[in-house]
């Protein structure tokens, strides 16, 4: 089983590893919606709505993002949400939306405990 194969598994939509992880992210860090994504733009898991196609934009997204500042996590506000964008591993990449802007150290911590769910 191939690394896509396994974090699918991990956190299968309806599963409830799925729902507790997204209950947990929207009681803790107040994210409403979730997309993890490979590096390469193919979708794993997430509850935004056509998480395929945003999946193939996010590495372009990241890169043009570098260019501003080269870094691995990224908090994007807008007037109704707030956006993070963030490398997980050299494999995995991690795009919230929530209403509230996080501290660095609640990044951090969200970054830790998503990683700690895929066992990456």
């Amino acid at each position: 089983m191939g690394l896509l194969d396994r974090l699918r598994a991990i956190l299968r939509p309806g599963s409830e590893n799925f729902l507790d992880f997204t209950d947990m992210l929207a009681k803790k860090y107040g994210v409403e919606k979730f997309l993890l994504a490979t590096t390469e733009g193919l979708p794993i898991t997430g509850n935004f709505e056509s998480i395929e196609e945003l999946s193939a934009e996010l590495p372009e997204l990241k890169k043009q993002l570098s260019h501003l500042e080269p870094c691995d996590d990224y908090l994007l506000a807008t007037p109704n949400y707030v956006y993070i964008v963030t490398r997980l591993s050299s494999d995995v990449i991690m795009l919230t939306r929530g209403t509230r802007v996080l501290t660095w150290e609640e990044i951090e911590e969200l970054k830790q405990v998503t990683r700690e769910e895929l066992k990456i």
